[in-house]
């Protein structure tokens, strides 16, 4: 039995209100359920109330590193797959230390970011 893609929740971490509210759009459009959080907090909050299958990570955010954050997330034994959006020079790099499933460079199309949540929530 497949999973159709409303029933599918990704959670979308993002700090930049333009950035999130754009990725929640496209994937909202693409019928995908989608929860915006502008911080760690309202990130774990979601995380615990509604199980998303997805979480997109900013990597730099204002009081929260994504090392942080994925240290909290492996402490609660939480496995849902993250990927990390980044702006870095070395995204494969940061992907792989901090043991994520996957990257999207800032910027990216939406083509991308799309191609690489249903690689995740098909």
């Amino acid at each position: 039995m497949s999973i159709t893609p409303a029933a599918q929740t990704v959670l979308v971490v993002d700090d930049e209100a333009d950035i999130r509210e754009a990725v929640e759009l496209a994937l909202s459009m693409e019928g995908f359920t989608v929860v915006g959080a502008p911080d760690r907090d309202a990130a774990l909050k979601i995380i615990e109330q509604q199980k998303p299958y997805l979480i997109l990570l900013d990597f730099r955010m204002p009081g929260l590193t994504a090392q942080e954050f994925m240290q909290i997330i492996q402490a609660r034994n939480i496995e849902t797959p993250i990927i990390l959006m980044t702006a870095g020079k070395d995204p494969s790099d940061q992907a792989r230390e901090l043991k994520v499933a996957g990257y999207l460079q800032k910027p990216f199309e939406l083509t991308d970011l799309l191609n690489l949540v249903r690689q995740y929530t098909a």
